[in-house]
C-alpha cells in the first residue's frame, strides 16, 4: 500500500481520484488472501490470475505424488516418519557418496542419497543438524526465507531417506 500511495503522489491526480484508486486497490486483497496493507503491491503486475471460473480441487494431489514418486519407490529403500537428528555427508569418491543419518531413536544408517523435508522454522533453528555445515549461500537463503499471509496448504514433516 505504501508503494501505491507513493506512486499516486507522483501523479497529477486530485484527492478524489487518488481515494478512488486506493479504494479499488483494496478489492485486490481478498482475492490474494490478505489485506492490501499487509501485502506488497510493488510487483502486483506479476500476479497471474486465471481466466474464467476459479475451480476448487476437492481432492488431493495423491495421484500426482504417486506418479512422481513411482520410480524412487520402485528402485530405492525409503524410510518414512523417523525423526532425523543429524545428517553427515562424506564423499569417499565421486561414485560412492555416503550419507550417515542419525535418528532420534539412536539408530544410524548409511545412504547413497538423502532427501529431507522439514518445516522452515525447524530448519532455521537446526542448521547444525547438517555436517559439514550447509554452504554459506544456502544457510543465508534459509535465514532470509519467510512465510506470507496466505497459507495454501497443510504442511507435514516426514523424513525421507533413499538408497539408490
Amino acid at each position: 500500500m505504501d508503494f501505491l500511495k507513493e506512486k499516486l503522489d507522483q501523479r497529477e491526480l486530485d484527492s478524489k481520484q487518488k481515494d478512488l484508486l486506493l479504494q479499488l486497490s483494496k478489492e485486490w486483497g481478498p482475492f490474494i488472501g490478505g489485506t492490501t496493507e499487509e501485502q506488497s503491491l510493488k510487483f502486483l503486475w506479476l500476479e497471474e490470475t486465471l481466466e474464467g471460473e476459479n475451480l476448487f480441487c476437492a481432492g488431493t494431489y495423491q495421484k500426482v505424488l504417486d506418479l512422481v514418486s513411482k520410480s524412487a519407490l520402485e528402485r530405492a529403500r525409503v524410510v518414512f516418519e523417523k525423526k532425523v537428528v543429524k545428517i553427515r555427508s562424506a564423499e569417499t569418491d565421486e561414485r560412492n557418496p555416503i550419507a550417515t543419518v542419525e535418528f532420534a531413536d539412536g539408530g544410524i544408517e548409511l545412504f547413497d542419497e538423502v532427501v529431507v523435508t522439514t518445516p522452515l522454522g525447524w530448519l532455521k533453528r537446526n542448521q547444525n543438524a547438517f555436517e559439514p555445515a550447509l554452504p554459506k549461500r544456502i544457510s543465508e537463503a534459509i535465514n532470509e526465507l519467510g512465510y506470507g499471509n496466505l497459507d495454501k496448504g497443510r504442511s507435514f514433516i516426514p523424513a525421507l531417506c533413499i538408497y539408490v
